[in-house]
């Protein structure tokens, strides 16, 4: 399978940069996802490799070719649109069938391809319907294989999950990182939701304003964001404006007093502490048998039942406010943090992070 490569590809529409000047690589069978708000310049990216849109500077290669100038009709790419595109007077089979047409291939070897593909995704006893008849997860599959009939180098997802519910959304990452797996085929995939990108990715490439904030794998881009944009963006997070005092011992974040152990140099000025809600600890003030120097008083604000987590807004006396989660275990301590509680605020080693720059 072909890799991608991207050199300093930009994209402007008049005056309006849409991407501005993006290295990037994908390797052979690797799964690269674009993630970004609305706007950014992912999709944008996406139809550049595609051939829809051509850059205004820069080259672009598929498998060490330079398809820069190429149309689409001429690369080794399979795509899969948000809205699925199908034909709706073909039947399932004519569908996955009309790439391989295109292709001009011979009809003796259309037929054995379009059913391999069918039974790629699971589909082979629907080859007779229409795509009206079919749910969305089923249009999804055939969208899938015919990208997939063509015997792509590289698959293009466009958001393709984004018409499904959640439950269905949830069941077809997992089923679509399964097969890019066992074909071993480069991939490259847009979407804005950070979940997705999380489970499905070997990297990640976050994008904000036509531009590349960070690329990394899912942990690295979560665990150490380089900006604050990449913390604010991914996951949940409290991010605050802290400096160091007490001649380099301690950071003081908005009124939180921490322990300073990534020696951070003493009279840095501007430092961003980011907390993650997950690895703070909370429990009803009094109720711990030991303390260390990092714990805090604080009040929960608001309390909010989201089923697997509860999320809880605590306000630190003379402090800020911060978001809390918790697994939701079942435990008797768990169920009596209620809004009005004082507890008990614990900040571990894995819970602060101070953003680079």
């Amino acid at each position: 399978m072909s890799s991608v490569e991207l050199k300093s590809i930009v994209k402007k529409y008049g005056e309006v940069t849409a991407v501005a000047s993006i290295d990037l690589s994908v390797e052979s069978g690797e799964f690269v996802t674009l993630l970004g708000p609305s706007g950014c310049g992912k999709t944008t990216t996406l139809r550049m490799v595609a051939g829809f849109i051509r850059p205004t500077s820069g080259t672009l290669s598929i498998g060490d070719v330079d398809m820069t100038g190429v149309p689409p009709h001429q690369r080794t790419v399979g795509l899969v649109f948000q809205n699925y595109a199908l034909f709706p007077h073909m039947t399932v089979r004519k569908n996955v069938e009309f790439g391989l047409k295109m292709q001009k291939v011979l009809t003796s070897e259309r037929g054995p391809r379009v059913q391999e593909a069918l039974e790629l995704v699971q589909l082979e006893a629907l080859g007779e319907r229409m795509p009206a008849e079919l749910s969305g997860g089923q249009q999804q599959r055939v969208a899938l294989a015919r990208a997939l009939v063509i015997r792509p180098d590289v698959l293009l997802l466009d958001e393709p999950f984004g018409a499904l519910d959640k439950q269905l959304r949830d069941h077809m990452r997992v089923e679509l990182r399964e097969l890019q797996q066992k074909l071993k085929i480069s991939t490259l995939f847009v979407t804005h939701d950070q979940d997705e990108a999380l489970s499905m990715s070997d990297r990640i490439v976050v994008m904000s304003e036509g531009k590349v904030s960070q690329v990394g794998k899912p942990t690295e881009i979560y665990e150490k964001p380089q900006t604050r944009f990449v913390a604010d963006f991914i996951g949940r997070s409290n991010i605050l404006v802290g400096k160091v005092e007490s001649k380099g011992k301690t950071i003081n974040a908005e009124g939180l007093i921490l322990p300073n152990k990534g020696n951070v140099v003493a009279g840095a000025e501007g430092i961003s502490v980011m907390i993650r809600p997950e690895c703070v600890e909370i429990t009803q003030s009094g109720s711990k048998a030991t303390s260390t120097s990092a714990d805090v008083k604080g009040k929960v604000t608001a309390s909010i039942y989201l089923g697997s987590i509860v999320q809880y807004s605590v306000q630190i006396n003379k402090g800020p406010n911060l978001v809390v989660t918790q697994n939701n275990t079942g435990s008797e301590n768990l169920k009596n943090l209620t809004v009005g509680d004082d507890v008990d605020v614990s900040f571990p080693d894995s819970a602060i992070y101070i953003l680079p720059g």
